[in-house]
């Protein structure tokens, strides 16, 4: 069976008409490609998508020579496969990629054996999460490579509860929402699985620090995203107990989910923080060193 996972906002710009990303998991340009082919003949004869294609440029390719690894089949949890890969290229982007759309075949494409929508609520339900401008070209698959790679070479153990996948859940589940105070709450979470002191006393003190000092290189960087995270942290207890936003808190969550996007690439793409990032010791020492660094 193969599956492709056609994705909104996203264009082409790499020499070759596909990258594998892994076995049996690749990214492919969908021009002239039999699934943009018959993609765009099952609206035309079904009346898919009110009988008018989206502009899909991209898919994710995703087979399963065996039919029995049900991880393959695409779908919105956060330990698909598929979930995975558009969770990274949400973290690469710094913004959600809109709706998805799923095509199944179990031929090379000549024919549909089903397809739905994935994610479409998302285009929808916070338009200022999305990205734009999108280019997918050697950088940005390279990473992607190397983040996977990373990911399953520091694999210790089976376990789904490792800080690296708590902060990889809560991001998933900060961008797959209908509304804002879902994201600050998830992005809470995130930086506090990964930069959390020993103690809860002076928390949220302690995880901007750690941030910014883990982040940022100059002095005036530190202290203006430490400022910066601070008010974050005053948005979410407000969520939390049930007071309004205001419309400048409200515009500032793109720009932390941005920033939240890019601390943690900065972690995948490093095999070396990533096996700092889930042993608490190591971390907690990584922590300690920060502050006198």
């Amino acid at each position: 069976m193969k599956y492709a996972v056609l994705i909104h906002l996203i264009d082409w710009h790499h020499e070759k008409s596909e990258f594998l990303i892994k076995e049996d998991i690749c990214l492919i340009c969908l021009e002239g490609h039999p699934v943009k082919i018959l993609y765009h003949k099952l609206c035309y004869e079904t009346g898919l998508d009110g009988g008018e294609p989206y502009t899909f440029n991209v898919a994710l390719l995703l087979t399963d020579n065996k039919e029995e690894d049900i991880s393959i089949y695409p779908n919105s949890s956060h330990w698909s496969l598929s979930s995975m890969i558009l969770n990274l290229l949400t973290m690469i982007y710094g913004g959600t990629l809109g709706h998805c759309r799923i095509i199944g075949s179990k031929d090379s494409f000549d024919t549909c054996w089903g397809t739905y929508e994935l994610y479409e609520p998302l285009s929808e339900g916070v338009y200022e999460l999305q990205a734009s401008g999108t280019k997918l070209g050697s950088y940005e698959l390279n990473l992607m490579q190397t983040i996977c790679t990373n990911l399953k070479a520091t694999t210790a153990t089976n376990s789904k509860h490792t800080r690296i996948n708590n902060a990889l859940t809560f991001f998933y589940l900060a961008w797959n929402v209908h509304t804002f105070e879902q994201t600050i709450i998830g992005l809470s979470i995130v930086m506090e699985t990964m930069f959390s002191p020993g103690s809860n006393s002076e928390l949220s003190h302690q995880v901007s620090y750690n941030i910014a000092k883990f982040a940022c290189l100059t002095k005036n960087e530190r202290q203006e995203k430490y400022k910066a995270i601070k008010k974050y942290y005053s948005i979410r207890s407000k969520i939390v107990h049930g007071e309004p936003i205001n419309t400048e808190e409200y515009d500032s969550i793109p720009i932390l989910f941005k920033f939240i996007s890019s601390v943690l690439l900065k972690i995948l793409s490093d095999k070396t923080l990533i096996i700092i990032f889930n042993d608490n010791k190591l971390r907690r020492q990584y922590l300690d060193d920060l502050i006198f660094n």
